[in-house]
Formats: C-alpha cells, sequence, structure tokens
C-alpha cells in the first residue's frame, strides 16, 4: 500500500515522462489528470513510439500496469483542449484496454508504418452507436 506521498512522486514522475517523451517526438500536451495525459503526435508512428515509450516507463514500477487507446481523425480545439469523437473514442479504447495494452483504431492502425497490432475484435464503446474494429499495440509487439 503506497502513502500519499509515494503516490504522488509516481504521478510527478510520470508526469515528467509522459511531457518527455511526447515533446521528443514532436508532439504537443494537451493535460494531464493525475496518471492519464491526453496528447497529440505529428504522425501515427509517433503516437505509438510515445505510447509504446511511457508503457516501458511506467511498468517497472510499482503500480497498476498502464493502458491507452490511440485513435486517429479529426479534433476540435477550444480553450486549451481537443473535444470530439476522435478524442472520445481514444479515451474509451483506454478504458477497456487490459493493463500493459493499448488499443488502436483503424486510422492509426493503417498509418502505424513499422509497429504492428494484433487485431482485438469489434468492441462497442460507450457513448457510439455501433461497434469499431480495434487492434492491440503491446509492448511486445514494438516495431523491430
Amino acid at each position: 500500500h503506497l502513502s500519499s506521498e509515494q503516490r504522488l512522486a509516481l504521478v510527478l514522475t510520470f508526469e515528467a515522462d509522459a511531457c518527455d517523451l511526447v515533446a521528443d517526438h514532436g508532439g504537443r500536451v494537451i493535460k494531464l489528470i493525475g496518471d492519464e495525459v491526453m496528447f497529440t503526435a505529428v504522425d501515427a508512428q509517433s503516437a505509438c513510439a510515445i505510447t509504446l515509450g511511457l508503457l516501458e516507463k511506467v511498468g517497472p514500477r510499482d503500480t497498476p500496469l498502464p493502458r491507452g487507446g490511440l485513435a486517429f481523425g479529426p479534433v476540435i480545439a477550444h480553450g486549451g483542449d481537443l473535444y470530439g469523437d476522435t478524442v472520445n473514442r481514444a479515451s474509451r479504447m483506454a478504458d477497456i484496454a487490459i493493463p500493459g495494452e493499448v488499443l488502436i483504431d483503424a486510422g492509426i492502425k493503417s498509418r502505424a508504418g513499422s509497429f504492428s497490432a494484433s487485431q482485438a475484435g469489434r468492441r462497442l464503446l460507450k457513448g457510439f452507436a455501433e461497434p469499431i474494429e480495434v487492434w492491440s499495440l503491446s509492448a511486445a509487439a514494438k516495431h523491430q
């Protein structure tokens, strides 16, 4: 069981790691909420590299394994935040991913370049009328 101080230290380390990885790949952090990060990337390959890099950095720590969701598509920028179906799709995929997994949509999959992903089936995401096809981009499936 972690103390409040230990939890805070983990969150601060996560935030620093997330900001560094996103910046290293030319992306932009939109917001940090505890142990979550919303970011944009210059392309799908950078988004994959950022997310898998976070899994590698955070995974060995004494915390639950992280998970994520990556989606490609248009967003609405307002007041320094991002909104829209793409944002919601990424968030909902993160919600249903198993610990240590990153779920990606067809837009990311088709642009992932040398990254590989395994089919994870059709999933009905909260707030969406129709199921979507998702793929699992796990740390084990990192580009070669």
